[in-house]
């Protein structure tokens, strides 16, 4: 579960009132006879009507906006929102409308209540999509803050979607110098870690199932003070789920598709704060470059020019953050599907 909530009033109980019985309107058996006379089916053919209701309306499509779930409390409000269409504001946007080849059945009558038109009217849609656009941890009027989590995000490759907790992003954002940041980060990468493990504890994606073992080995080796050793393990499976979503690794497309921007709309948020830090993730190095080696947590350099200041403690809690950040994200949005259909 998440450890920060979106608090909203609970309308399930009010929605399913007005949903349920339409539900039961729509598998009258008198239905069932309208669907036979008008239909090609013959009614003598009809011996069970139920099931041959049931087998009718199962293809049955219903734009009806499931919002009963995302109105309460949940962990997963982001990836309930993904698969919605865009949130409908006027009351007439939720009358169902059917979709029968062939077919032509009957609509019930259905009746709002008043109280759930005052609740369509007075809901804050705005605040609502800005919320579940939103990384969980990140502070509502995040624009403001938009130039420090900038910094942080593409030229310090500190990960900051979900994890840390709200309150030690505002301090890392508080933090005058990457100096600064980077002990702090080492200061609370105890409680740091078990926001990463808060937040993993509901992966769904079929992309990163197979991997939860071996992320979980990971956290329990931060817990025993292995921390390098995590590190080392978290850089393949980033990479791994970077490649699977065919992002750009090449250093020469990194910062076009993945830094976040004073440009970044609502609706990419969440994805591009996620993307940003593999802008130094993906950075190369050559040790004929004259360059010094880099100190930030780079794949290339760990992977092919090893050296122990890829595995400092800074590091290390970048690399588990990062991991984390990436698996919630696109479990949340459900990349690796859209990657799937594309």
């Amino acid at each position: 579960m998440l450890k920060e909530y979106i608090r909203l009033p609970d309308y399930t109980a009010t929605i399913d009132a007005i949903i349920t019985p339409f539900r039961q309107q729509v598998a009258l058996t008198n239905t069932a006879a309208a669907i036979a006379v008008q239909s090609q089916f013959q009614a003598s053919k009809i011996i069970d009507s139920s099931a041959m209701v049931r087998k009718l309306i199962t293809p049955i499509t219903v734009d009806i906006t499931p919002i009963t779930t995302a109105l309460t409390t949940s962990a997963n409000l982001a990836r309930v929102a993904a698969q919605w269409k865009a949130p409908v504001m006027p009351v007439a946007a939720f009358i169902p409308t059917f979709n029968l080849p062939r077919l032509i059945v009957p609509m019930p009558k259905i009746e709002f209540p008043n109280a759930l038109a005052e609740i369509l009217r007075t809901f804050d849609w705005e605040a609502f999509e800005r919320r579940i656009r939103t990384p969980r941890n990140w502070p509502k009027n995040w624009e403001t803050y938009l130039p420090q989590l900038m910094t942080m995000l593409n030229d310090e490759g500190i990960p900051v979607a979900w994890v840390p907790n709200g309150e030690t992003l505002m301090e890392l954002i508080d933090a005058g110098t990457a100096e600064c940041r980077s002990e702090l980060l080492v200061e609370r990468r105890v409680e740091i870690l078990e926001d990463c493990a808060a937040v993993l504890g509901d992966i769904q994606s079929e992309l990163l199932i197979p991997m939860m073992p071996s992320v979980e080995d990971l956290i329990a080796s931060c817990r025993d003070g292995h921390w390098k050793t995590a590190g080392l393990a978290a850089v393949p499976l980033i990479h791994s789920v970077v490649e699977a979503l065919r992002w750009p690794t090449q250093q020469a497309r990194t910062k076009k598709h993945h830094a976040i921007t004073t440009r970044v709309t609502l609706k990419d948020l969440m994805e591009q704060a996620t993307r940003a830090p593999l802008v130094t993730f993906y950075k190369d190095w050559n040790p004929l470059s004259g360059q010094p080696r880099p100190t930030y947590l780079a794949r290339h350099v760990m992977s092919h020019k090893f050296g122990p200041e890829q595995v400092t403690d800074r590091n290390c809690i970048v690399a588990v953050m990062l991991l984390t950040s990436l698996f919630v994200t696109v479990d949340q949005l459900d990349l690796a599907a859209q990657e799937s259909a594309a």
